[in-house]
C-alpha cells in the first residue's frame, strides 16, 4: 500500500497565494494544481482559509482517514485491528457498515 498522503509537498511561498488574487486567477491555479500534483493554499491576511487539492489527493486522504478512525474504533472495542490490506479488501459496504457502527459508537 502507497503513502497515506501521496500529495506532493508544499513550496512557500510558490504554493500560497492570497484569496483576491485567487479569484482573480482562479482558472490559472485548478490548471496549476492539475498540472504540478501539489495543492494551493489560499490565505486571507496571511492565515491559510482554504486549500484546493486535486480530486485524487481528496478523495484519497478521505478514504485513508475513514480507514484510520475504523482502525482505531476497533481497536477501542478490545477486537484485533485488521492490516491496512484486509480493511481494504472488504469492500465498501462493509466499510459503510463499520463507519456507521463508528458513528453510533461515538455518541
Amino acid at each position: 500500500m502507497g503513502d497515506i498522503w501521496p500529495m506532493r509537498a508544499i513550496r512557500v511561498p510558490e504554493d500560497f497565494v492570497p484569496v483576491d488574487r485567487f479569484a482573480k486567477e482562479s482558472s490559472h491555479w485548478v490548471e496549476w494544481v492539475e498540472t504540478s500534483g501539489r495543492p494551493v493554499v489560499v490565505t486571507r491576511r496571511g492565515r491559510a482559509v482554504a486549500v484546493v487539492v486535486a480530486p485524487d489527493d481528496y478523495f484519497g486522504m478521505s478514504e485513508s482517514l475513514g480507514v484510520l478512525k475504523n482502525l482505531a474504533v476497533e481497536m477501542q472495542r478490545g477486537k484485533a485491528p485488521l492490516t491496512l490490506e484486509a480493511h481494504a479488501k472488504r469492500g465498501p459496504a462493509a466499510r459503510k457498515k463499520a463507519a456507521a457502527r463508528a458513528k453510533r459508537s461515538a455518541r
